[in-house]
């Protein structure tokens, strides 16, 4: 401090500069606060705003242009470098034409900045509702910043040397304008930006899962369609399998390719490709055409015959028994062990999906693409116009609006997608255009927008008629103390509100009335601060313990654990950490309720502390039904295993149901070995936990260090 009060004048306007300088470039490199997706806040044009308040006017154009830069090289957008250069340029030019600083920056964002950055997204192809979000936004980034400016201007000393914004003396009614502006209408802007922020947030949440929940209800159909048309022609091959006579296959056939409405044609091929049955009787008659058709090329035969299993093909195009796109169901066939060709059901392509299914999803507004294995396209909704067949490759896109959901490309346009894979490897994406998470959001903020132009200009209202009321009752009072009036004069304005009646009648006893209100404050004080310390004591005690079992929390365990790992450690002191898990608890719960669930979770929390040994043993619910202790000594694995053994053999009734339980443990004991960190060691005994549980649980697994 001595060191900064020998410096003269300009040095520290040169280190105030430096330092404005630095806060811009760290706000704008590492400070920027993401909002919306990729829309951030920058609060780095708070520096040069105030830096015009604050510095002679070739030190502020330096704070200046190092906001601008780190700006610019944050978003890589020169257009919104020049909005906000702008701004800067514009306050500058106001307060020379001695304008009040906040009425310069409302008036740049209402007239100029929200017009340009609206103009800028329509110009870059945009939607309207796109580049309204988008400009509201950052015309609120713009009024918090300038608020923000001068807030912290405010706390500078009258006298300062950084006060080189210094305006005429205002009327008390814009300086109740400002007051309010900043008390009233920053908090309300804040909380916009937290509301909106929160409310995108989820409901891109819940479209995300919308979407995944689609994508799952087309994969569950057409799985469901495919397997029972697999299955078909699986329980096909097992009755040809059986036959005896050969003559008998056409009528099996038959049979099946009429029992199954989803199959539009079978066929059986022998070992080596050539077809010898067809079915049904609409496509038997072409058997003579197509016996002389060897398929031994195609992939569902020559899988089918290398795996010697059922297989279900990708889409094939139209070639074949009336030249249709279908999807092949194949199973082997065999005679004494060998293999002897394969039975094949073809399903239209046109006839694989649920149109009902497609048609409830397509009307929420969501649109599918389902792909084979292979990435031909089986089904795309219309407004993405990809063609049928054609290969589809998932390309990865960006887009502001979004945050956490994944984007793909199609067509050039960004789409929010959930996805799902089938069992035959079939992709199913179900795509929302991002905008749908701001459709009714973008209104309100319109609302908001709307409304945050009539609170300013009701603000100034109140604030012109606050001021005449508060002020003459106070000049008054001025003129009383001088002697120009007597008191009888004064009272009518006076009467504004009891405290003005109350100083103007009592202004003698007011230091008396000072000093007892201080004494009485002081014995308040007094006594609400032995309340809170008993409070506190209270409130640490229960904030240790799980409400639920009664026995340490997490965060209590991980603050007694250390302390007593390092006095263990120092003194060389054998010790235990173990792991308790309860097996299954999730069936439990499933079976027989949350609250079964609580009861099981109690039980096996008093059982350890039933068998607790020792006052310096810890033992805490580490999870939701997992346990941990760190235990003294090096007999534990005995100990753990008579509590499995307890636990085992114990029948919990709850609501007359009787629930077994088992536990698996893992224990790492420390006997000679303590230079393992304490983290180290409670992820070495989780790994020995879920070893037990991978070797069949209700066991425990002990390692000696």
């Amino acid at each position: 401090m001595k060191l900064l009060s020998s410096l003269s004048s300009q040095s520290k306007n040169y280190l105030v500069a430096l330092a404005l300088c630095m806060t811009a470039f760290l706000i704008n490199e590492y400070g920027s606060l993401d909002i919306y997706g990729a829309i951030s806040i920058y609060m780095g044009s708070v520096a040069a705003l105030l830096s015009l308040l604050v510095l002679p006017l070739r030190l502020s154009l330096a704070v200046f242009a190092t906001s601008v830069l780190t700006f610019y090289l944050q978003i890589s957008s020169t257009s919104f470098a020049l909005v906000q250069a702008a701004e800067y340029l514009f306050v500058l030019a106001m307060i020379r034409l001695k304008v009040r600083f906040l009425i310069a920056v409302f008036s740049y964002w209402i007239f100029i900045g929200f017009p340009a950055v609206f103009g800028i997204f329509l110009f870059d192809h945009q939607s309207i509702q796109t580049a309204l979000f988008v400009a509201v936004t950052i015309g609120l980034n713009g009024f918090v910043c300038g608020i923000f400016a001068i807030f912290i201007f405010w706390f500078v000393p009258s006298q300062s040397q950084f006060r080189a914004y210094n305006p005429v003396p205002p009327r008390f009614a814009k300086v109740v304008f400002e007051l309010c502006i900043v008390s009233v209408i920053l908090p309300t802007v804040l909380v916009t930006l937290v509301f909106t922020w929160r409310s995108t947030q989820e409901t891109e949440k819940q479209l995300n899962e919308q979407l995944l929940n689609a994508a799952f209800q087309v994969d569950s159909s057409i799985s469901e369609r495919l397997s029972h048309n697999l299955h078909s022609v699986k329980q096909t091959a097992v009755a040809l399998n059986k036959l005896d006579n050969p003559d008998e296959a056409h009528s099996i056939l038959n049979l099946a390719a009429n029992g199954n409405a989803d199959i539009e044609s079978m066929i059986v091929v022998d070992q080596d490709g050539f077809i010898t049955a067809l079915a049904p009787e609409k496509y038997a008659r072409y058997l003579p055409t197509y016996q002389q058709k060897n398929i031994s090329e195609r992939e569902y035969f020559a899988r089918t015959k290398q795996e010697k299993t059922a297989y279900v093909s990708d889409v094939i195009e139209g070639q074949g028994i009336g030249t249709m796109d279908i999807v092949a169901a194949t199973a082997p066939l065999f005679k004494d062990g060998a293999f002897t060709g394969i039975v094949q059901g073809a399903t239209k392509l046109d006839t694989l999906l649920d149109e009902r299914v497609i048609s409830r999803i397509e009307g929420d507004g969501i649109a599918l693409v389902l792909t084979d294995s292979s990435g031909v396209i089986v089904y795309s909704s219309k407004e993405l116009l990809l063609e049928q067949l054609d290969s589809f490759d998932l390309q990865p896109a960006f887009h502001m609006f979004l945050r956490q959901a994944p984007a793909l490309n199609a067509n050039g346009l960004a789409f929010m997608y959930g996805t799902s894979s089938s069992e035959f490897g079939w992709q199913i994406y179900a795509l929302a255009p991002p905008t749908k998470v701001f459709r009714n959001i973008v209104n309100y903020f319109l609302y908001i927008g709307i409304t945050f132009l009539i609170s300013v200009l009701l603000v100034g209202l109140l604030a012109k008629r606050l001021s005449a009321i508060i002020t003459k009752p106070l000049v008054n009072l001025e003129r009383f103390l001088a002697g120009k009036v007597e008191g009888k004069e004064i009272m009518p304005e006076s009467t504004i509100s009891i405290e003005m009646v109350t100083v103007t009648n009592s202004l003698i006893d007011a230091k008396q009335v000072a000093e007892n209100f201080q004494a009485e404050l002081k014995q308040q004080v007094s006594d609400k601060t032995q309340e809170l310390q008993g409070a506190n004591e209270k409130l640490l005690y229960a904030s240790q313990i799980d409400a639920l079992t009664g026995i340490y929390n997490r965060g209590a365990f991980d603050d007694f654990s250390k302390k007593a790992f390092n006095l263990y450690v120092r003194e060389k002191t054998p010790f235990s950490v173990v792991l308790i898990d309860i097996d299954h608890f999730k069936k439990v719960n499933d079976n027989f309720g949350h609250m079964a669930g609580d009861e099981c979770i109690v039980k096996v929390a008093k059982a350890l502390l039933d068998t607790s040994k020792r006052d310096s043993d810890i033992i805490a619910r580490y999870g939701g039904e997992e346990y941990i202790m760190m235990l003294s000594g090096t007999t534990h694995f005995d100990y753990v295993e008579a509590i499995r053994k307890e636990i085992e053999a114990a029948v919990i009734s709850v609501d007359g149901n009787d629930i077994k339980l088992t536990i698996s443990a893992g224990i790492v004991t420390i006997n000679n070995d303590f230079s393992l960190k304490l983290e180290k060691l409670i992820s070495l005994t989780d790994e020995l936990l879920y070893d037990s549980k991978r070797n069949g649980r209700n066991q425990t697994t002990h390692v000696v260090l």
